[in-house]
This record gives structure tokens, C-alpha cells and sequence, in this order.
């Protein structure tokens, strides 16, 4: 709707409030007190050769690369393949986000006991919806691929979350988090760069 009206640019400050809404509740959020004997029993090594640390980080990593490829280029190859506008893209991409958020809310309902079924439909999801993107020209598989991609996107984060709370004692879990956190935003900056060259 908004880009009906629009350009691509302006339509951005639209959702600056977000930023702005989070910088003023950030101050008031808690968070656990961490003493110096639990800080210093941390060490980077420790976290990192943990079975579920790594499982995590595997697990995002195997969606995260393709999300990232995804969200950079996704829209530019909608209109160069099918001519499509602005609006229609977002129109596309919001199926993406609803599947999205469908996949997350069915993990808030029906928390995951054995994480490596859902992992592993995960990566074939996937899979899947690439090999549709790659294999077609035609807007409406590839708004197909759009929704089947949605759902791990939507599960691969809450499962790498759950399988580092369930790996680590408490007072491991910042350290923990922050590594995994480090490591998808390292994706995100890597992948849209070497991949932006290929496509180039």
C-alpha cells in the first residue's frame, strides 16, 4: 500500500517508529544478574565445543545462508523475472512472513522434545523451496516457494534458541547466546556480499 504512493527510499521511514519504540523501552527491560565467579567460569572454548552449541549453530546456518540471499535479492529477481511491481512484491514476500510466523507459533503451542526431526524437515523445506526458485520461471511457484520457505524460517531460530537453553546451565547462557548471535550476524553480513558478486 504504501509503495502505491511512495518510492522505494521514502517508504522506509514508515517503520523508523519501530527503532525509535525499542530505544525507549530498552532502558526498562531486566535483565538476570550474573556474578563475577559465573562470568569468569565462562570461557569461549567451552562454549563452543558444546554438542548443542553447535547443533545450533549448524541448524541456523543451513536456513540463515539462503535467508540472507533471499532477502537481499529475492525482490530484484521477482521483477527482473516477472515484471512484477513493487507492491506485488511485498504482496509476495508477506506470504513468506505469514508461513513465518504460522511455523513460530507452532512451536509456542507444541514446544519441540526431539529437536533433530524438526531440523531435519527443516534443511529438506528448504531445499525444496529452492529447487522451485531454481527450477521455474513462474510467479505463482514462486510464490509457492515463498510460503514453503517461510516455515523454516520460522522454526530454525526458536529450535537453535531451545537447543542452547536445554545445553547450558544458566550462568553459560549469555555467553552462549551472544556467540550464536555473533555468528548469524556474521552470516548476514558475508552472504548478501560474496553473493551480490555472483549475481553480479
Amino acid at each position: 500500500m504504501i509503495l502505491k504512493y511512495y518510492g522505494l527510499r521514502e517508504s522506509f521511514l514508515f517503520f523508523t517508529v519501530f527503532p525509535l519504540l525499542a530505544l525507549t523501552i530498552a532502558p526498562f527491560v531486566r535483565f538476570p544478574e550474573e556474578s563475577a565467579e559465573d562470568i569468569a567460569a565462562v570461557s569461549t572454548s567451552t562454549v563452543i565445543s558444546n554438542p548443542g552449541f553447535i547443533a545450533a549453530v549448524l541448524n541456523i546456518a543451513t536456513y540463515n545462508v539462503v535467508f540472507s540471499f533471499l532477502m537481499a535479492f529475492g525482490g530484484i529477481y521477482a521483477r527482473d523475472s516477472f515484471g512484477i511491481s513493487y507492491s506485488m512484491v511485498e504482496i509476495l514476500f508477506s506470504l513468506f512472513f505469514v508461513t513465518s510466523f504460522l511455523g513460530r507459533l507452532y512451536l509456542s503451542i507444541r514446544p519441540a522434545e526431539r529437536l533433530w526431526p524438526y531440523m531435519a524437515s527443516a534443511v529438506t523445506m528448504t531445499v525444496a523451496g529452492i529447487l522451485l526458485i531454481v527450477l521455474t520461471n513462474n510467479p505463482l511457484i514462486y510464490a509457492v516457494a515463498l510460503l514453503i520457505l517461510g516455515i523454516p524460517h520460522g522454526t530454525t531460530y526458536p529450535l537453535s534458541v531451545v537447543s542452547i537453553s536445554r545445553a547450558f546451565k544458566p550462568q553459560y547462557r549469555n555467553a552462549a547466546n551472544s556467540l550464536f548471535f555473533s555468528f548469524m550476524m556474521l552470516i548476514g553480513i558475508i552472504t548478501p556480499t560474496i553473493t551480490g558478486y555472483i549475481a553480479t
